[in-house]
């Protein structure tokens, strides 16, 4: 299609720039994350706006599963330029969670009691590991 107006003397050297400059800005962002890597197929992500399950990462859109089987397509300029939170990365993941108890309870009891109810969840730490300097 470039080379027809080339052939009655319309200079298509610009034309051509053009398209170049417009398909480099469009995959660059796609390939940034297929190189950078900063998650993978199978990952637990929020970015873009979007919470879920990565199905495919392509060159223009980032396939998502969300939590309500809803298929979603994001285009990763928008992923690339957000914040990625990668639920996936670590094999352990904090909750802090605060319980209120009564002015008149021993708070000595009422700390062991909580300790011996959390630690009978399955999937809870016996042993937590130190996540962070703070």
């Amino acid at each position: 299609m470039v080379a027809i107006p080339g052939y009655f003397g319309v200079q298509t050297t610009t034309f051509g720039a053009l398209i170049a400059a417009m398909g480099l800005a469009i995959g660059t962002a796609g390939a940034f994350l297929l190189v950078l890597r900063p998650f993978k197929v199978g990952d637990f992500i929020s970015a873009g706006g979007v919470i879920g399950t990565v199905h495919e990462i392509g060159l223009l859109v980032t396939t998502f599963h969300a939590p309500d089987n809803v298929l979603t397509h994001v285009g990763n300029d928008k992923i690339y330029w957000d914040t990625i939170q990668n639920v996936s990365a670590n094999p352990y993941r904090r909750v802090d969670l605060t319980a209120q108890i009564s002015g008149a309870a021993d708070p000595r009891t009422a700390i062991k009691r909580r300790q011996e109810r959390v630690s009978a969840i399955p999937d809870v730490s016996k042993y937590p590991r130190q996540t962070s300097r703070f």
